[in-house]
């Protein structure tokens, strides 16, 4: 039972955040900027191995 109410309390929490996403996110607002920030510097290949090299 304690795992289902955990399990549920993390799909509500994401599914608020999506929300204040949605609302937020259309509106060209520092949380937007953030967010879009966050993306980029998440998605950026820094290096990039080949076995012992990296370039």
């Amino acid at each position: 039972k304690l795992l289902g109410l955990c399990s549920l309390e993390r799909t509500i929490a994401r599914q608020r955040s999506r929300i204040l996403s949605l609302q937020e996110g259309d509106a060209n607002t520092s949380f937007f900027h953030q967010h879009a920030c966050h993306r980029q510097r998440r998605n950026m290949i820094t290096t990039i191995r080949n076995g012992d090299t990296t370039a």
